[in-house]
């Protein structure tokens, strides 16, 4: 499952960050999905949420899903640290799913999950679907 964390990002802030992604590429690719260069993701957002997420990031993505897309069930390699998602826009016809849980995740609301655990994401929804992905601190 996505393991919902404490912390809260206020609406007008995500909409700053989700404009923060029109500097990045992430116009679909094959599948209708695109995870963006990491050090370009790392230095535009870990300025912007060093209050959340003090000190160094390991890296970051912004992972766009497109509408009628999906992201197939596939396992990452182990990562040192946590991976968490903080989703900036959504719809209610994006799911997510982990470790067989399927879950519909919130705007401004901060997940963690192992990536290295069976997940995948569906978009059946009209908008484009943008979730902030973290990899941080160690183990």
């Amino acid at each position: 499952m996505y393991v919902e964390q404490p912390y809260r990002i206020a609406a007008d802030r995500c909409a700053h960050l989700l404009a923060l992604s029109a500097h990045l590429d992430t116009a679909p690719g094959p599948g209708g999905s695109r995870c963006t260069a990491y050090e370009a993701t790392k230095a535009l957002y870990e300025p912007a949420l060093q209050d959340l997420f003090p000190g160094s990031w390991r890296q970051a993505m912004i992972v766009a899903l497109y509408p009628s897309s999906q992201l197939v069930g596939h396992r990452d390699p182990k990562i040192a640290g946590r991976r968490y998602h903080v989703p900036l826009h959504v719809n209610e016809d994006c799911w997510v799913f982990h470790h067989s849980h399927w879950q519909q995740l919130a705007v401004g609301h901060c997940y963690q999950m192992d990536p290295a655990d069976w997940h995948g994401a569906v978009n059946w929804g009209t908008t484009v679907r943008y979730h902030l992905v973290i990899d941080y601190g160690a183990d």
